[in-house]
C-alpha cells in the first residue's frame, strides 16, 4: 500500500460469517479495511461493501439463510440498469443564434428598468413634476416627448445587442432567418421598454428599480421558457405564461429556429402579440402618469 501497488486491504477476522448470521450488529469488529484516504478507488470499495452487507442483511430478515443471501446479495448488487435517451420527434436543435437572442429577453427587460426607468422615475419628483406642469408644454406633448426619449434610448440599447449578434455571428447575418431573429428582438424591446414606462409610473423611489427589474425579468423568464425549455414546463405554467408577453417571444423564436422561413406569417402574429401588450401597457402607463399629474 505503501507503494501504491494496491489502494485497499480487507482483513476478516475470525468467526466473522458465524457473528454475521447471529448478529448482525458491530461487523466493524470483526472485518477490519485499510485503505489510502481520498482515493476514489477506496471509496467506491467502501460503497460496494456497504451495499452487499445491506442487502445480505435484507435477505437474512427475510429469513433466508446466509450462503443464499450472500449469493443473491452479490447478484443485485452487481446488477446493471440499462438506459436509453429518448429524442421527441418535434425536438428542436438549438444553436448559438437561438440561445443569444433567448437570454437576450431575460437581460433587455432588466437593462431597461435600471437604465431607462431610473431616469424616468426622476422625473416624478415633485419638485420636477411641479415646474414641468407649470410650463406651456401640455400633458400629451409630455408624454409623446417622454415616449420618444424612451423608444430612442430602447433602439440605443438594442443596437448594442444586434452589434455584438454581428461580431459573433459573422457567417450568419446574410439570410432572412437573421433578419426574422432582429425583427422579433425589436417587437420585444418595444415591450420591455413598455414595461420601464409603466413601472416608472407606478414605483417613486429609484433605489428599489433594481430589485423590480430582476423580479420582472427572472419572473417572466422562468414561466415562459427562457432559462427553461418549454417541454418541460407543466401545462398550468405554460396557460399562466400565455398572459406573459415573453411567452410570444419565445414562440417566435422557436419557429423561427425550428422552420426558418416556412410559414412566415407565424412568427410575425406572435410579435404582432408583442406589440399589442407593449400597446396595453404604454396606455396603462398614460393613465397611471395622467392621474399623477392631477394630483
Amino acid at each position: 500500500m505503501f507503494n501504491r501497488n494496491v489502494d485497499c486491504i480487507v482483513k476478516i477476522k475470525n468467526n466473522f460469517g458465524q457473528h454475521f448470521e447471529s448478529n448482525q450488529s458491530n461487523l466493524e469488529d470483526y472485518i477490519e479495511i485499510i485503505t489510502i484516504p481520498d482515493t476514489y478507488t477506496s471509496q467506491l470499495f467502501e460503497q460496494d461493501y456497504n451495499r452487499f452487507v445491506k442487502y445480505t442483511k435484507s435477505y437474512i430478515a427475510c429469513g433466508i439463510d446466509i450462503n443464499s443471501a450472500m449469493e443473491k446479495a452479490a447478484k443485485t448488487a452487481e446488477a446493471e440498469l440499462s438506459t436509453k435517451i429518448v429524442e421527441k420527434e418535434n425536438s428542436i436543435d438549438y444553436n448559438a443564434v437561438y440561445y443569444f437572442f433567448n437570454y437576450m429577453s431575460w437581460i433587455i427587460v432588466y437593462i431597461c428598468i435600471v437604465t431607462i426607468g431610473k431616469v424616468l422615475v426622476v422625473f416624478q419628483q415633485k419638485d420636477l413634476k411641479s415646474r414641468i406642469a407649470c410650463s406651456a408644454y401640455s400633458f400629451a406633448r409630455i408624454s409623446k416627448e417622454t415616449l420618444m426619449g424612451v423608444i430612442c434610448s430602447g433602439f440605443a440599447i438594442i443596437f448594442i445587442f444586434l452589434a455584438l449578434a454581428v461580431i459573433a455571428f459573422k457567417t450568419e447575418i446574410f439570410s432572412m432567418q437573421w433578419l426574422l431573429y432582429m425583427t422579433n428582438a425589436i417587437s420585444y424591446m418595444f415591450v420591455a421598454l413598455a414595461i420601464t414606462y409603466l413601472v416608472s409610473q407606478l414605483i417613486k423611489n429609484e433605489s428599489t428599480m433594481s430589485m423590480i427589474g430582476n423580479t420582472i425579468s427572472l419572473g417572466m423568464s422562468f414561466l415562459c421558457g427562457v432559462f427553461v425549455p418549454m417541454e418541460f414546463l407543466s401545462d398550468a405554467v405554460i396557460k399562466i405564461a400565455h398572459f406573459l408577453p415573453a411567452y410570444w417571444y419565445q414562440l417566435a423564436l422557436i419557429h423561427i429556429q425550428k422552420h426558418g422561413t416556412n410559414n412566415i406569417g407565424k412568427p410575425f402574429s406572435y410579435m404582432g402579440i408583442q406589440i399589442l401588450f407593449a400597446l396595453a401597457l404604454v396606455t396603462v402607463g398614460i393613465i397611471v402618469s395622467r392621474k399623477n399629474q392631477s394630483k
